[in-house]
């Protein structure tokens, strides 16, 4: 087994990390969406718990997804609210192609190459209903200021909607890494209190936690996965062969090759004057 780079990507980019996540997610836009089931589950339960909190209210005439990927949970956002406008944005340039490609016929969709920290928006492009991200905001390298300028282009009575990856997530992974004496090798992501603080004092926070899991044939099945979504892009540094081995080892012995998505669904809300 050779030795390659399979970290698990962390909250914390620069704009050269940044263009290197770009450049994996671009080459992973055809494998993307056959490896991305967990992520397609993952969304169905996000916007069940956005109906739960706006059961009977008006619907989203506007939305703005950031991190499209290839428009898997796009598809579920138009399937869901099939008379809204809909734009779909991506820091990688592949990937905003793929999703034209899908919705090319229609009308009321349009799609933006944007990095979701700088959110430079196109002339025109204003307030919406509905801001939302699925599994992209461990892209962010300013979550707390990428929610305070979603929090600027939201309509009165509009909300964001976001999952993020605590650090449980690929637990599983890490500590096979650690007791093979990689520690440090595998990213982890921040933890659900850490989340908590990045909210802006000005919107108003809804929670749900939920564990999602994901069994492999073994710990290469693994790896090849993180490598079709695109998400062996960020490592502290990388395994030696020999520590690899191991690693894959104790993984499959010890977890039979299955992990684990720690998973917290975020509501937010503009809080009204008193």
């Amino acid at each position: 087994m050779r030795s390659e780079n399979i970290g698990i990507p962390g909250p914390v980019m620069t704009d050269d990390f940044k263009k290197r996540v770009s450049t994996r997610f671009g080459r992973a836009a055809l494998s993307y969406d056959s490896a991305s089931e967990v992520q397609l589950q993952i969304g169905q339960k996000l916007l069940a718990f956005l109906g739960k909190h706006r059961e009977g209210g008006p619907q989203p005439k506007s939305i703005m997804e950031l991190g499209c990927g290839t428009g898997r949970f796009t598809e579920l956002l138009r399937h869901t609210f099939p008379d809204t406008d809909l734009l779909a944005t991506d820091l990688s340039p592949e990937m905003v192609r793929t999703v034209q490609q899908k919705f090319a016929d229609d009308k009321l969709f349009h799609s933006q190459v944007l990095d979701a920290d700088r959110f430079e928006l196109r002339a025109g492009e204003g307030a919406f209903d509905l801001i939302c991200s699925n599994m992209a905001s461990q892209w962010f390298s300013d979550l707390k200021g990428s929610l305070q300028t979603q929090s600027a282009h939201l309509s009165r009575g509009g909300c964001i909607m976001h999952t993020f990856l605590t650090d449980q997530t690929f637990i599983q992974w890490r500590e096979a890494c650690v007791l093979a004496g990689q520690e440090g090798v595998a990213v982890s992501y921040p933890a659900f209190e850490e989340i908590q603080a990045t909210v802006p004092t000005g919107l108003q926070a809804f929670w749900q936690r939920e564990t999602v899991t994901q069994k492999f044939q073994n710990s290469q099945a693994f790896l090849n996965y993180l490598k079709d979504i695109g998400a062996r892009a960020a490592e502290n540094r990388p395994m030696s062969a020999a520590g690899l081995r191991r690693a894959c080892r104790i993984f499959e012995e010890k977890h039979v090759s299955t992990i684990s998505y720690d998973i917290v669904f975020g509501l937010f809300f503009l809080k009204r004057d008193p």
